[in-house]
């Protein structure tokens, strides 16, 4: 039993987090909606492939390529990315104006706006040590940081030059979790109980979602994606030996879930 049954006060604290958690309580017969995601695709790309543009379908991909550049798309997990060769510099970082202009690319093609998390750039330095600016955007769900979705992009004159996206949509349990989450911390003792069964070496925490990466693949099958798990957890800070630690995610019952390391 979660440890939200067992008190008035965690079951008032529920019933708030229902009511907070607006986004989650639609398009479903039981109120839990699956989380939308967002898909780039060729159709929707603003990436300069250049001219002689054609299809190449490989195993786990396909690819679009042209005179100046490639996008690819997985047909595992339905991320992409595209990249300019060469890629064609801008002279210098522009970031008020490249986080604004990538924010309503990406949002002009699809990308949820209830879901625009912290936006932010890196000047990156190509083999011949040009440089150019990219803008990643990160994901939010109703305040909560989705630690693996990401989108990118580097822009000029209304092209983009290289960008990447893994957006995927989340199950209804995600809402579910989180919405248990959400009661355990506003409540003091709710959240004391859950935080005393937490290892020794427990530092601090926040709820965050997680769910696999987009690098996960099962060794030596193209294509063939790992089951995907996402999950609204309690990302706890536990201090081991001395040194700051390490990050663990735990489910509203307390469990520890361990995701996949990347790549795995």
């Amino acid at each position: 039993m979660s440890p939200l049954g067992r008190s008035r006060s965690a079951r008032k604290a529920l019933a708030v987090a229902l009511v907070l958690c607006t986004s989650c309580l639609s398009g479903s017969d039981n109120g839990l909606a699956t989380i939308p995601g967002f898909i780039q695709t060729i159709a929707t790309t603003k990436c300069g492939l250049g001219l002689g543009v054609h299809k190449v379908n490989l195993p786990g991909d396909i690819e679009w390529v042209g005179s100046e550049g490639v996008f690819v798309f997985d047909l595992a997990n339905q991320s992409s990315f595209c990249l300019t060769n060469p890629l064609r510099p801008l002279k210098g970082p522009k970031p008020a104006s490249e986080i604004s202009e990538v924010k309503q690319y990406f949002l002009g093609v699809g990308l949820p706006a209830s879901q625009l998390g912290p936006v932010g750039t890196t000047f990156e330095t190509d083999s011949a040590g040009e440089g150019y600016v990219s803008a990643v955007i990160k994901r939010s769900i109703e305040g909560v940081p989705v630690r693996e979705s990401r989108a990118w992009a580097a822009l000029v004159d209304g092209q983009s030059l290289g960008e990447g996206v893994y957006w995927p949509a989340l199950p209804a349990s995600v809402s579910e979790e989180l919405m248990e989450l959400r009661a355990i911390v506003a409540s003091s003792n709710s959240l004391a109980v859950f935080q005393s069964r937490l290892p020794i070496g427990f530092v601090s925490g926040s709820i965050v979602i997680h769910h696999s990466d987009v690098s996960q693949r099962v060794p030596g099958h193209p294509g063939q994606e790992i089951t995907f798990v996402a999950h609204a957890c309690y990302d706890a800070v536990i201090a081991q030996n001395g040194d700051l630690g390490i990050t663990r995610c735990y489910l509203p019952d307390g469990s520890e879930f361990a995701f996949p390391p990347p790549g795995a």
